[in-house]
């Protein structure tokens, strides 16, 4: 049976008035740079107002330690386990992307730096974002559910890889319309549903620590009008545009400003390369709530015990 899904859109402004913006914040402000974008798609978000999921409302008190210095995954020996930009389309499934991608990368990078076995590269094995969008119907309550492309809860993308397991990108490619269908099985022949799952899902409460010894994570936080126009820089609300609501992002690295001392996040954005620095942008440590809401969670990997 399908099931018929609004798409999450948001109204920006008109590109005279975008204008007026992009020249307010660029006048009010000098961490970072806004531009006009003419020709790029309007951007979606998809995670869901709901803070009893999002645990938002718990203060955070994240630890960057003295003589910390910038850190990337995309720039270690483990660049290949980072997966690339996407583009989430017209559809609200930042919460499903962000999610999906970063249990591939650490999936891959968990099993390169557990191997005993050094003439084999283990290649990253892209995982379906479809099989979360369709599929995942998981619900905290009666009204917290996923609801695909209308919009869901990272938190709740984890607990279905956990619970049900996720196919591979090749099994269940991405292909988005109004009407999402869970196929059973998810998988044509000669494919079989193989899933992948994980363990231990957890809230992190110490970002620079989680990402730097396991790798990325997913943060929700709230996204204004300015942060549309972001270009390059360290963003920090500028005060500029109206609140447009919540958004999840994969988290790949942080550092400090060695001018200004600003510790800041680096994430890789699902609005595909042409938006902000080819897909991806700095973020201030301390605004939109970035360090409220963070979770991920550990790969179950060939010999251990998951349910």
């Amino acid at each position: 049976m399908f099931r018929n899904l609004l798409i999450f859109t948001l109204t920006l402004p008109s590109t005279a008035s975008s204008d007026s913006i992009v020249s307010t914040i660029n006048s009010v402000q000098n961490t970072w740079t806004a531009k006009l974008y003419k020709n790029l798609p309007t951007p979606r978000l998809g995670v869901l107002e709901n803070y009893h999921l999002l645990d938002g409302d718990h203060q955070l008190h994240q630890n960057f330690p003295d003589g910390t210095n910038s850190f990337d995954w995309r720039d270690t020996q483990y660049a290949q386990c980072i997966g690339p930009i996407q583009q989430q389309g017209k559809c609200g499934s930042c919460w499903a992307v962000s999610t999906v991608e970063s249990v591939a990368d650490r999936f891959c990078l968990f099993s390169q730096r557990n191997t005993t076995n050094t003439t084999t590269t283990i290649l990253r094995q892209d995982l379906s974002v479809l099989d979360i969008i369709a599929c995942d119907k998981m619900c905290e309550g009666i009204e917290k559910c996923c609801r695909g492309c209308v919009g869901g809860y990272p938190k709740l993308a984890f607990a279905y890889i956990q619970k049900k397991g996720i196919v591979s990108e090749t099994c269940m490619p991405w292909n988005i319309s109004k009407s999402l269908l869970c196929p059973l099985p998810k998988c044509l022949p000669p494919l079989a549903d193989k899933t992948k799952k994980v363990k231990n899902i957890m809230q992190v409460y110490n970002m620079v620590d989680e990402i730097h010894r396991n790798g990325p994570v997913v943060a929700t936080f709230t996204v204004y009008e300015d942060f549309m126009h972001y270009s390059s820089g360290i963003y920090n609300y500028s005060g500029v545009g109206k609140r447009l609501g919540l958004h999840a992002v994969k988290v790949v690295g942080y550092g400090i400003n060695a001018t200004t001392g600003m510790k800041y996040y680096k994430a890789q954005n699902s609005w595909g390369n042409s938006w902000g620095n080819n897909g991806s942008f700095q973020i201030y440590a301390e605004t939109c709530g970035f360090q409220s809401s963070v979770y991920t969670a550990t790969p179950c990997l060939k010999d251990d015990f998951c349910l």
